[in-house]
């Protein structure tokens, strides 16, 4: 016969401040034809113990008891195991005897989650408690319409803020569904390599809003480059860029190797020609390193490494006005016996010699120059090798 779990629990909470429960669990294997099923109820996860057991005939949908209490706690929900992992799901017929685990935390540690049926409102359909730090189960799917599409939780009725299930959470939380028209999306083709013919999947995108990136790929022996937007894998997509039409997502790989480095010669800029910063190349990937005084360290953005080739770059042209003339041995000048100077002085246009420093030499090189004397070689010609 069937008894009321709820009422067996509050019997149980009643008498567990005076009575220690130390019987041996009921053998419940010999409760008859095996047309009973059990749950064994813990109120703490330490207990060797249950406090009860509520008896339920096969495959009958169990009862949830009345929320237990505890003084200075807040009781979260209940569990299926001591770890706290699983909430027990109430709305699922027995087919077997199952235990289930009261939670119990600090009150100043529980958190809401509420869930609403849309943006608009103004009650939540349910909520439930949570531990700060936890992680949020996800809600099943909202009821829309056939010429719908549900794009997912978010935390803001504005729908700005998209719910990452696999983050803990430490703050009341509001989640409300994000349901568009199918006639307002544009979808993305996602594929696993450029050479399937057919997508993994599509990602639905609401027109004029930004497609949120993938996770990163992983391959053995490859090493995931970033997603592309054609198959030649020549033109990176832009994920910060809204979508008005439907895409293609393609990953690129690159085959991990032991990188074949190079050493390229600073290079000095002039007013006419680009120069570069002291750096290695892999000849294999093409891939830029810097050089470090313990280390060489991955350049992400290489074309940072390029000075171009405007500015006061003419060498020996150290006031930058655009011409070498008597004041850029003047400024050298003053800078050598350490006085300021205000012309916006660049070492690497005083530096005619290329020793790295502006000395008595750079000024005499200008001075030849002006007074047209021959040089070792031409002012506004770029210098290689030179010192950085």
């Amino acid at each position: 016969m069937k008894r009321t779990l709820s009422v067996l629990l509050c019997l149980a909470m009643l008498l567990i401040t005076a009575v220690s429960v130390g019987a041996a669990p009921v053998d419940t294997t010999a409760a008859g034809d095996g047309s009973e099923v059990y749950i064994a109820v813990y109120l703490d996860a330490d207990s060797e113990y249950p406090v009860v057991y509520a008896e339920y005939a096969y495959g009958d949908v169990p009862t949830r008891p009345e929320d237990p209490g505890r003084e200075g706690l807040t009781f979260i929900d209940w569990y299926t195991s001591p770890s706290f992992t699983f909430r027990f799901d109430f709305s699922k017929p027995l087919y077997e005897d199952a235990a289930i685990y009261a939670r119990f935390v600090p009150e100043n540690q529980a958190i809401g989650v509420n869930v609403f049926a849309s943006p608009d409102s103004d009650y939540p359909m349910y909520g439930y408690l949570c531990a700060k730090g936890d992680l949020m189960e996800y809600p099943k799917d909202p009821e829309y319409g056939e010429d719908e599409e549900f794009l997912g939780w978010y935390s803001d009725r504005a729908l700005t803020n998209q719910v990452d299930f696999s983050q803990p959470i430490y703050t009341y939380t509001y989640l409300f569904p994000y349901i568009v028209a199918e006639s307002d999306l544009c979808y993305g083709a996602f594929y696993l390599d450029v050479n399937d013919t057919e997508p993994l999947s599509y990602i639905p995108v609401e027109k004029g809003k930004t497609c949120p990136a993938p996770e990163d790929l992983g391959k053995e022996d490859m090493v995931f480059e970033g997603w592309y937007s054609d198959r030649d894998l020549k033109h990176p997509f832009d994920f910060s860029k809204p979508v008005y039409e439907d895409f293609e997502l393609f990953p690129k790989f690159t085959a991990i190797h032991n990188h074949d480095l190079q050493y390229v010669d600073v290079i000095r800029a002039t007013a006419t020609t680009d120069g570069v910063k002291a750096h290695y190349v892999c000849t294999t990937c093409g891939k830029w390193f810097e050089p470090t005084a313990t280390a060489l360290i991955e350049i992400e953005d290489h074309e940072a490494w390029i000075i171009p080739a405007k500015g006061p770059y003419l060498l020996g042209d150290a006031n930058g006005s655009g011409d070498v003339e008597s004041t850029d041995a003047t400024v050298i000048q003053r800078k050598i016996i350490g006085m300021k100077i205000n012309c916006g002085f660049c070492l690497g246009a005083a530096d005619v010699n290329g020793n790295a420093k502006a000395d008595i030499i750079d000024v005499t090189f200008i001075q030849r120059h002006l007074v047209r004397m021959d040089v070792p070689f031409a002012i506004g010609e770029p210098v290689s090798p030179l010192l950085s």
